[in-house]
């Protein structure tokens, strides 16, 4: 994944590790013991203004995984995926943002402890800003971020960001 050059490879191999993750338990284990994740992980970080054609099967990937069981996902999230993800909202790219608010709704919906390391990586700030400033190019990611939203606010007494 790293070592490859060419572009429109890299794009295909990860629009197939994207498809293949797509609820296929078995294949998401492989991923996941293969180390596939942290490298996909490095790559989102390490290409945050990038094309996305290659950031959007990486979070599509991303997001694959964190549907997957507690520890698949909990194995991404050590890999430092939700500040990374967090990187992407800002990207200018609309179907990037949907990618990454999905990715996002999809760890708002583990367990607790996960939800918790959501809301305590300050990423929902970012969320909640692309929320408000939302345009009509973004209409299609909103319904990600008021999913998102919806399933943290009764998380913590005072409301969202703790007022």
């Amino acid at each position: 994944l790293r070592d490859c050059t060419d572009q429109q490879c890299r794009i295909q191999l990860y629009r197939a590790l994207a498809y293949a993750s797509d609820r296929r338990d078995r294949v998401i284990h492989d991923i996941i013991e293969l180390g596939i994740h942290e490298i996909v992980c490095q790559i989102l970080d390490s290409c945050r203004d990038g094309n996305a054609e290659v950031l959007t099967p990486s979070l599509r990937i991303i997001g694959n995984l964190v549907a997957g069981t507690v520890e698949q996902a909990d194995a991404v999230l050590q890999a430092g995926a939700i500040p990374i993800v967090g990187a992407h909202l800002t990207h200018s790219t609309p179907q990037v943002v949907n990618e990454a608010c999905w990715v996002l709704s999809n760890v708002s919906c583990g367990t607790e402890a996960q939800r918790n390391l959501l809301i305590e990586s300050g990423v929902l700030v970012q969320v909640l800003e692309v929320m408000r400033t939302v345009s009509r190019d973004f209409t299609h990611c909103s319904i990600e971020i008021h999913r998102l939203v919806a399933e943290l606010l009764p998380e913590r007494e005072g409301g969202l960001l703790g007022h």
